[in-house]
């Protein structure tokens, strides 16, 4: 079983690189409804509408572009790459409409931006150019 390290992931907004990323997160659920009929002698599930959202955590750059495009309520396109971005490494890839963002600093450590969004967004390999 293959493994990664989280060090090897990137995050590109727009096609270009976000600067000082420390962390990203994606989570997918899907709304599941009762499709059982009086017959069954247990409950049925159908899938139906896919959510997406997740957070990206940075060292705050003010002279980033791609950090600041990620304002509350732009739409960009993401792309993340968990594990690299050679061919055959995954990606994850969308538009999505950022939330909320918080910038945080403090005596003993580095201004930090956290960045909320909401999108589903779809896996690929990455193919050969």
């Amino acid at each position: 079983m293959a493994t990664h390290h989280g060090k090897e992931g990137t995050i590109y907004v727009e096609g270009s690189a976000v600067a000082e990323v420390t962390s990203w997160e994606y989570n997918e659920s899907a709304n599941v409804v009762d499709d059982s009929q009086l017959i069954d002698t247990g409950k049925t599930f159908k899938a139906t509408q896919k959510d997406g959202s997740g957070t990206i955590e940075c060292h705050w750059d003010p002279a980033d572009a791609e950090q600041l495009s990620l304002r509350s309520g732009a739409e960009v396109e993401v792309s993340l790459y968990p594990t690299g971005i050679e061919v055959a490494d995954t990606r994850l890839y969308g538009d999505i409409i950022v939330d909320t963002i918080k910038v945080t600093g403090g005596r003993d450590g580095l201004s930090e931006a956290t960045f909320t969004y909401k999108g589903v967004l779809t896996e690929e390999v990455i193919p050969q150019p």
